[in-house]
């Protein structure tokens, strides 16, 4: 009788064991189970962030597309040389491309210099655009 006793109590004793472990197991399941929420949330966050960059990226393209077909664009005629004053010129260099007059001056020179002032707004609008787009895309930092 005394065996059977010993047996009773050892088993009694690994089934708290294992009960122990078992707890464990589930501890570390539960421990598991809110990481994967955490890393399944963060997947998210940063696949969100990666469309809006995206987004930003394309609306960038779109101004630059814009940009370049607008500085091409004729704008006006020098007053002193006649050459064509194109948007580039009078947003980026400044100056006529010919005799390098700024051109305020080369423009302004001249009372029939052919400034289409719709085509200037345009090209003005689209660097405006541009800038705007820089600047809230943090490109301007």
């Amino acid at each position: 009788m005394s065996a059977a006793a010993l047996d009773l109590l050892e088993l009694g004793l690994e089934a708290g064991q294992d009960e122990e472990s078992i707890r464990d197991l589930q501890n570390q399941i539960q421990d598991l189970h809110a990481e994967s929420q955490g890393l399944r949330e963060q997947v998210a966050a940063y696949q969100q962030r990666a469309e809006r960059a995206e987004q930003r990226t394309q609306m960038l393209e779109q101004a630059v597309n814009t940009w370049q077909a607008k500085a091409k664009q004729i704008v006006g005629i020098c007053g002193q040389c006649k050459t064509q004053l194109t948007g580039a010129d009078v947003l980026v260099t400044g100056s006529c491309p010919t005799c390098h007059r700024t051109v305020a001056t080369a423009l302004a020179g001249n009372s029939d210099s052919g400034l289409d002032q719709k085509e200037l707004l345009f090209v003005l609008g689209a660097a405006g655009l541009l800038l705007g787009l820089l600047v809230a895309s943090g490109g301007g930092k």
